[in-house]
């Protein structure tokens, strides 16, 4: 997961990149097209982290409003293990470095848009300069 989530990335980087170079529309609409692949490609292992890591934090809600007073003892007894371990969510990560989440899915996209502007701005800039 760690690897498609950086060959995404960078992929996200050169398809932006590629924009600035000239070429038929039939190009840039394929190059639009892969991109818009990539970016889901690395948003739906994100979305579905932070709806597990939504879950995991609802579940002491969950048990907390059951009808848990009236059950017996051994039965608390497990809600109680069960609220404990719960208090820590569950977060997936790609090889214990990077969370999957909706916020990596953004800062990933962001990276690479800026990495664009970036771009545009020196190729602007070349192009004035040898003007």
């Amino acid at each position: 997961m760690f690897v498609q989530i950086s060959v995404g990335a960078a992929s996200n980087c050169v398809i932006l990149a590629s924009l600035l170079l000239s070429m038929s529309s039939n190009d840039k609409s394929f190059i639009v097209l892969y991109g818009s692949v990539m970016a889901l490609e690395i948003l739906m292992p994100g979305y579905l982290g932070s709806q597990l890591t939504y879950e995991s934090e609802e579940l002491v809600r969950s048990v907390y409003e059951c009808d848990w007073i009236e059950r017996p003892e051994s039965f608390k007894r497990i809600l109680k293990l069960l609220v404990e371990r719960a208090k820590q969510p569950i977060i997936l990560t790609t090889w214990y470095i990077v969370p999957l989440s909706l916020n990596t899915f953004i800062s990933i996209m962001k990276t690479a848009y800026s990495s664009f502007t970036i771009l545009r701005a020196v190729s602007t800039r070349n192009a004035e300069e040898s003007s």
